[in-house]
């Protein structure tokens, strides 16, 4: 089992959005000892961005995601904004993902951000 579904199930429903804000408030603590560890151990130590481009070759979009994509595309008539905002992945890992998947023109009209930076491949 994972620590997440553990964690999701001591915590219970997050039925409302008070029993939502609770449950991030409680992740506080765990997130900090999942980060104090991945620095411990070095789990990212001397990874390059090709290592991040190269796994994003993994990704598995949820189904219905092209269908969603093909609307969003036909809707050339209104103005289009599509934003990606992550608190855990990389946006080189992100834009690289989508652009394998939808090509880079369209994807450059994202705005992607990401706690972890958009390392130049300069």
């Amino acid at each position: 089992m994972s620590i997440t579904r553990d964690f999701d199930t001591w915590f219970g429903p997050r039925d409302t959005l008070a029993r939502q804000f609770e449950y991030l408030d409680e992740l506080g603590p765990a997130e900090k000892e999942s980060i104090r560890k991945i620095e411990e151990f070095g789990l990212f130590k001397n990874i390059r961005i090709e290592d991040i481009k190269e796994r994003s070759k993994d990704v598995t979009f949820r189904p219905g995601w092209e269908e969603f994509i093909g609307l969003v595309k036909k809707k050339e008539d209104l103005v289009r904004f599509i934003a990606v905002l992550s608190v855990n992945w990389s946006g080189v890992f992100i834009r690289t993902a989508l652009e394998r998947s939808l090509g880079s023109e369209f994807v450059e009209t994202f705005e992607i951000r990401a706690n972890v930076p958009p390392y130049s491949s300069e």
